[in-house]
C-alpha cells in the first residue's frame, strides 16, 4: 500500500513555520517540505496555499511510509515589530490530505486544532506480481467478473482489478460488474433524443426508417433519404387481384350471369324493329376515359 502521488499534497497552516515529510520511498529514504510565513491576518488570501499562511507540495511516487515534523524561523513579531504574530496564530500545522477536500481558510490559523481527522488517499494493490503472473493461478486470481480486467497499479508492484467498459460494480465478485444502461443517462450517450439504443457494454444511436445517418448530437444526426416516403414504399412487379366470391365458382354461368347482370335498356317494337333486353355483366367489365367526352 502507497501514499498516492497524485491526489494528495503535503500541507503545512501557520505564519512562522517550516514543514516536512519524510519516509520510505521504494527502497530508499525521502525527504521533502516547504515554508509559510506571513506578517499580519491581512496577508491572508482565502483558498491559497502558496507560501502566505498555508504552503503545499507534491508527494513523490512509492511512498510507502510517511513521518511529518514541524520547525519555526522565530519571527514571533511581525515586520513593523507592532505585534507578535502569536496573537493570530499560535499553533503550526503540517498533513498529508487529499488536494480537493482542503481549501485554506484564515480562520484555519485559529480553528484547525479543532480538526481531528482530514481524509488522505491511498493506492493498494494485490500481491507483488504482475497480471500475467496472477493469471496463471486461476484459483486465486483476483478478478472474478467475466466483465473485468487486470491492471498495474500506478504506484509499486502487484494488479488490481476493474470493471470493462460500459459496465460497472465490483470486479472482485463473480457477478459483480453490471451492465451499464447509457440511453438512462444523457451523460453517458451523445445520440439525438430517443435514438438511442443499449447493447451490452455499450450503446447505438439508430436513425428511424426512412432516415440515414449517425444520429448523434453535434454531427449530422439523422437525415431524411431523399425520394424515400416514410409510411409508403412502393415495389414494382408485385400485383394482388381477386376474383368476387361469386365468380370463383363458374359452374353455372347462367345463374351467375343472372346474378351479375342489371338491366339497363329496353328497346320497343318501332319503324319494324324489334324489343329487346340489354345487360351489363360485372364479370368482365371495362371501363373507359371519359376525357374523349364519348
Amino acid at each position: 500500500m502507497t501514499v498516492n502521488n497524485t491526489a494528495n499534497k503535503f500541507t503545512v497552516v501557520g505564519c512562522d513555520t517550516r514543514g516536512f515529510v519524510s519516509g520510505k520511498r521504494a527502497n530508499r529514504n525521502y525527504t521533502t517540505g516547504c515554508s509559510s510565513l506571513c506578517a499580519s491576518e491581512e496577508d491572508l488570501v482565502n483558498g491559497s496555499c502558496s507560501g502566505v499562511g498555508c504552503c503545499q507540495t507534491s508527494i513523490p511516487k512509492n511512498v510507502w511510509r510517511v513521518q511529518m515534523s514541524l520547525g519555526s524561523f522565530h519571527q514571533y513579531k511581525n515586520y513593523d515589530n507592532r505585534r507578535s504574530t502569536w496573537v493570530f496564530n499560535s499553533c503550526s500545522y503540517a498533513f498529508v490530505v487529499e488536494e480537493t477536500s482542503f481549501s485554506f481558510s484564515p480562520s484555519n490559523l485559529s480553528l484547525l486544532s479543532d480538526v481531528t481527522r482530514l481524509p488522505m488517499v491511498l493506492d493498494w494493490a494485490i500481491g507483488n506480481g504482475t497480471c500475467e503472473d496472477a493469471k496463471k493461478n486461476l484459483s486465486s486470481y483476483a478478478c472474478k467478473s467475466e466483465n473485468s480486467e487486470c491492471l498495474k497499479p500506478n504506484n509499486g508492484d502487484g494488479y488490481r482489478c476493474n470493471c470493462l467498459k460500459g459496465y460497472r460494480g465490483n470486479p472482485y465478485l463473480l457477478d459483480g460488474c453490471q451492465d451499464i444502461d447509457e440511453c438512462q443517462d444523457p451523460s453517458l450517450n451523445d445520440c439525438e433524443k430517443d435514438r438511442c439504443v443499449n447493447t451490452v457494454g455499450n450503446f447505438q444511436c439508430v436513425c428511424p426508417k426512412g432516415y440515414q445517418g449517425e444520429g448523434k448530437t453535434g454531427g449530422r444526426g439523422c437525415v431524411r433519404i431523399r425520394g424515400e416516403s416514410i409510411t409508403w414504399k412502393l415495389v414494382a412487379g408485385l400485383k394482388l387481384s381477386a376474383k368476387h366470391s361469386w365468380a370463383q365458382n363458374e359452374s353455372n354461368t347462367e345463374e351467375m350471369e343472372s346474378l351479375l347482370s342489371v338491366e339497363l335498356n329496353t328497346f320497343s317494337s318501332v319503324d319494324g324493329h324489334s324489343n329487346g333486353i340489354v345487360y351489363d355483366s360485372m364479370r368482365n367489365d371495362i371501363i373507359l376515359p371519359m376525357g374523349g367526352g364519348r
